[in-house]
């Protein structure tokens, strides 16, 4: 009885989804409906997405692109460490020291930049 009644629900189910996407294919006023609000979100997006880039650049910060790339290299180098405290003395090592070499130069330069360009 309860398979009997969960196909029929099933058949039911079925029918009403098709149902409902035959009508949603063959009307072209929910389709540009739809199309419409979806311009316009990706208007409003891509206007926010301005708007927030020139507030960062008023607050004279360096670009996000060039932020998000040292926090990935800091997420990275952090990974490794945490794989490398298992093997120490591993010739990879090395090649950490070096990127953290690198990571601090591009960090100090960050930092003088935007020192630099917080003075009045």
């Amino acid at each position: 009885m309860f398979t009997r009644m969960y196909d029929q629900y099933f058949q039911w189910w079925q029918y009403a989804a098709t149902r409902y996407l035959e009508m949603f294919t063959y009307q072209p006023f929910l389709q540009s409906g739809f199309g419409l609000s979806l311009e316009r979100y990706f208007e409003s997006k891509k206007t926010v997405d301005r708007l927030f880039e020139e507030m960062w650049r008023g607050l004279r910060l360096p670009p996000l692109e060039e932020v998000i790339r040292i926090h990935e290299r800091l997420n990275l180098l952090e990974e490794r460490c945490v794989s490398l405290q298992d093997q120490e003395g591993t010739p990879e090592g090395k090649v950490i020291l070096e990127n953290l070499r690198s990571l601090k130069e591009s960090l100090e330069q960050l930092q003088h930049q935007i020192s630099r360009t917080s003075v009045p």
